[in-house]
């Protein structure tokens, strides 16, 4: 009776150790592929759980234009992508990312968050900032 406490204890362990490593390895593997198509030190990424208006998506691209042509005309960001939150087929973003309202517009240095914000212009500013 002692050996099979002893291997239910175990088992337990190896099951809780397993399940915490998926939950990282999905977070990581999520961060991964938002980020694999990056050639610069940038990409952003719009989270949304409705469909977007064009008229934003039409802003957010103006903005990024904006910003490459003006603060980053060596490196720019070129991977922009428009993300519908309510498809969790792969990954859920709003757990993996913190997503508390919509749109999201998120900007990543390689594999980091480093800014978010749900208005374009705020997303322009951020560099203007950055760079004054």
């Amino acid at each position: 009776m002692k050996h099979l406490w002893i291997v239910m204890v175990i088992a337990l362990f190896i099951v809780v150790g397993c399940t915490s490593n998926l939950e990282n390895g999905s977070e990581k593997d999520a961060i991964k592929e938002l980020v694999e198509n990056q050639t610069g030190d940038y990409s952003v990424h719009v989270f949304s759980n409705v469909t977007l208006d064009e008229n934003f998506q039409k802003k957010v691209n103006e903005k990024i234009n904006e910003i490459n042509n003006q603060f980053l005309k060596e490196d720019g960001i070129t991977n922009v992508s428009f993300i519908d939150t309510r498809d969790k087929e792969k990954y859920d973003y709003d757990k993996i990312l913190k997503l508390d309202s919509y749109p999201q517009i998120l900007l990543f240095q390689k594999e980091e968050v480093i800014f978010r914000t749900s208005n374009p212009d705020d997303l322009y500013q951020y560099f203007k900032d950055m760079n004054s």
